[in-house]
């Protein structure tokens, strides 16, 4: 849009038409968006002015916050004061991702917004949303995440209610609450829900699984399990702390104890074994899940979360687990620099062999048992405008084979999606044959993102006549 603006009318008449379609009230947000971009790649006379004038008039959020990012290219003392009075007069929905992020990828400019924010008063829930988008980034700033809580007032005491409170909360939950943003909520890594509760088998052990707490929990005893983890912990989930001879303590559920261990659970979800010989002193702590765990959360995400999983189990509230026996525990291939070398070396059926140079990370699917395949991690690359390696994600899942026989394996489709079950590749259709042995066997799915923007859905099917027993590893 810049480039025509000045091969029209030249540099000063574009810059000046520019400004004027930026900030005029009829421009869409469609076009005001990229003339935002081009006042700020332009420059000159009358550009600070422009970038301000919409970040603090009366624009919608989306034109106001690319405005006050446009400016941190132009000016990060400018676009600091800026983006402070902006933040501090928005309504608690505005997302300020995209203007945090511009302080964080513009080199030195994080420090102006740190300075401004010293006096500075914002809303509670923008500066949550805020700190969210600083603490993510891949250089996370501790001093601009310090800053934001200050001036948010978030305190590690911030969701402790009073009774009245509480009541008010529950009444929002029951009229306002959204389970499908809930559960987006919940599967958030940032949340680190499921990293210590299951739905179903999908998740981490540190908790107790919740398939089935809102057909047995109400909505007060929820908000109070996650607000004070502690006050209520269910049983055989206390955690233990133990110190040893050598001076270590150490905190986790009780596993299990043998003639010479005992195997704790910790918070990261790994088991941990304690020589019996070793412990010094054993004793029972609080709830692994720490307080303060959902300070992050908006007052409106916590609405949200909470009604997700009052739903969680009830009949008519449309997040029963179903009886079908789905891949619901999965690992992804994390896009690291030896796994693309890999990749582009060997191609795509690098990832189903037993590499240990590759790195896998925990994903699950949802309680309806869909993988959503946005936010996982990605490879793809060119060479000469040549594609050497496609846009693909790479999922994997295991199951258990108890008696061996004929299966299938049901994909909700097949498109874009190619299969090496123990490395070896199947052709793959909407309905899958497989013979297993006994033991467990490895699916590893490639999954092409420019064909497939669809979830992925894999159903284990008895086959009429065979005697095979096949489960789900990590499913129920």
């Amino acid at each position: 849009m810049a480039a025509l603006a000045i091969g029209s009318w030249g540099v000063k008449e574009g810059r000046d038409r520019l400004q004027e379609v930026a900030k005029s009230e009829s421009t869409k947000v469609s076009t005001r968006l990229p003339a935002i971009d081009s006042v700020a790649a332009i420059g000159g006379p009358g550009t600070i002015e422009t970038l301000r004038t919409i970040a603090n008039g009366e624009y919608d959020a989306a034109a106001r916050v690319h405005a006050a990012a446009a400016l941190v290219k132009v000016d990060a003392g400018i676009a600091a004061s800026t983006t402070t009075k902006l933040l501090a007069s928005a309504d608690v929905q505005l997302d300020p991702a995209h203007v945090i992020t511009a302080f964080i990828e513009q080199k030195d400019a994080a420090p102006a917004l740190i300075k401004a924010l010293k006096d500075a008063k914002l809303p509670t829930d923008v500066a949550k949303r805020a700190v969210r988008v600083a603490k993510s980034s891949a250089k996370p700033n501790a001093e601009l995440v310090a800053a934001l809580r200050t001036a948010g007032g978030i305190r590690g005491d911030a969701w402790r209610l009073s009774a009245e409170q509480t009541r008010q909360l529950v009444e929002e939950i029951a009229t306002k609450g959204d389970a499908a943003r809930g559960e987006a909520i919940y599967r958030r890594k940032d949340t680190a829900c499921l990293k210590c509760h299951a739905i179903g088998g999908a998740g981490g052990q540190v908790g107790p699984d919740i398939s089935s707490i809102g057909g047995s929990a109400q909505l007060d005893y929820l908000v109070e399990s996650i607000l004070e983890p502690s006050k209520k912990i269910k049983e055989n989930y206390n955690s233990v702390v133990v110190q040893t001879d050598d001076g270590k303590v150490l905190t986790g559920v009780l596993v299990r104890q043998t003639d010479k261990d005992l195997i704790l659970r910790n918070a990261e979800d790994q088991e941990i074994a304690v020589p019996l010989k070793s412990i010094e002193e054993r004793s029972n702590g609080l709830s692994l899940m720490p307080l303060g765990l959902t300070d992050s959360l908006t007052r409106d995400e916590l609405i949200d979360v909470v009604k997700f999983m009052s739903q969680l189990g009830k009949v008519d509230g449309g997040y029963t687990l179903s009886k079908a026996k789905l891949l619901r525990r999965w690992q992804v291939l994390e896009n690291t620099k030896e796994a693309g070398e890999r990749l582009r070396r060997d191609r795509v059926a690098a990832a189903a062999t037993n590499d240990a140079g590759l790195t896998w990370s925990p994903v699950y699917s949802t309680v309806a048992g869909v993988l959503p395949l946005d936010g996982l991690p990605t490879f793809g690359a060119k060479w000469n405008n040549l594609v050497t390696l496609p846009s693909v994600t790479i999922v994997r899942g295991e199951l258990q084979v108890t008696t061996p026989g004929e299966t299938k394996l049901a994909l909700n489709t097949p498109i874009g999606v190619s299969l090496w079950v123990d490395g070896k590749p199947v052709t793959v259709a909407a309905e899958i044959p497989l013979s297993l042995t006994p033991g467990r066997h490895k699916l590893t799915f490639a999954i092409d993102r420019e064909k497939r923007t669809e979830p992925l859905r894999v159903e284990v099917l008895d086959v009429a006549g065979s005697a095979a027993n096949v489960q789900v590893v990590g499913g129920k």
